[in-house]
């Protein structure tokens, strides 16, 4: 397991993104920002004298056409790799570098072929990826080797949920890095998603919202994982219709981008 609980991930992330928010924010005057460990709200904003509250939440697309759970399926993925980087290191074999993608289709498209990752995948994937890596272990130095997908007679051999497993043993490494990615068809930002994302945070403004004198939604895309990446394509369509909302003010992101985009309010 890491060595970080899963709140002090959540908030080192949150520190990331508000000191993102912060360098893109564009004002005249001074601005302060502080994350607040006890949310909500995530965190408050001091400007031109004025207390202002950000709620945080990750625009994500949750299932695709044949009800794979994206961000259930690469949090899964990653403890899965984590196991195994443990289960691995106690072999006292050298540090090496794995990157493992877990199959499902990652497509808009329906093909019946649900792949998804589930609690039981963890100790049993995590086990075959170790015994995987220790067979292929490449011999010496700067040697990378990718485990065999199929046999002679092109039977399939390696695991339904797994589709590559690659292996590199370098000079430089001095500790395992194992990763896992993936990658597919990314779905374009419709008003609906944005809606059902500013909804599902509207229901906490109850908590706080008279101790501020203004709201703010930040919604972090592509943050990391293929379950938050979208295209914007279609952006301009949803500026010109505009947003309805309880918040004062909603922010779009994109911090693999460094782009800070706020969303027109409905009148």
């Amino acid at each position: 397991m890491s060595k970080y609980s899963s709140k002090e991930i959540q908030k080192r992330a949150e520190r990331n993104q508000i000191d993102l928010f912060k360098s893109l924010f564009q004002s005249d005057g001074e601005i302060d920002i502080k994350l607040i460990e006890n949310d909500p709200p995530d965190a408050e904003v001091f400007i031109e004298g004025k207390r202002i509250a950000i709620e945080l939440t990750e625009l994500t697309w949750d299932k695709d056409a044949d009800g794979i759970n994206k961000k259930a399926h690469e949090s899964t993925g990653e403890m899965i790799m984590d196991m195994a980087r443990i289960e691995y290191e106690k072999l006292s074999l050298p540090p090496i570098y794995v990157s493992v993608s877990f199959n499902d289709n990652y497509g808009l498209i329906k093909n019946g072929q649900n792949l998804q990752l589930y609690v039981s995948d963890k100790k049993r994937l995590s086990t075959y990826i170790v015994d995987k890596v220790v067979r292929f272990l490449p011999n010496q130095n700067n040697e990378i080797v990718n485990v065999p997908q199929y046999n002679g007679n092109w039977e399939r051999i390696l695991d339904e949920k797994i589709s590559s497993i690659h292996i590199s043993r370098l000079e430089v490494l001095t500790e395992n890095c194992w990763t896992t990615g993936g990658g597919g068809s990314v779905p374009r930002l419709t008003y609906e998603k944005l809606k059902e994302r500013i909804e599902s945070k509207e229901s906490k403004l109850k908590h706080y919202q008279r101790s501020f004198e203004s709201s703010w939604l930040v919604l972090i895309e592509d943050w990391g994982g293929i379950s938050s990446y979208f295209d914007f394509i279609n952006i301009e369509e949803i500026q010109d219709h505009g947003i309805e909302s309880k918040f004062d003010r909603i922010f779009i992101l994109r911090s693999k981008k460094n782009e800070l985009i706020e969303l027109n309010l409905a009148k």
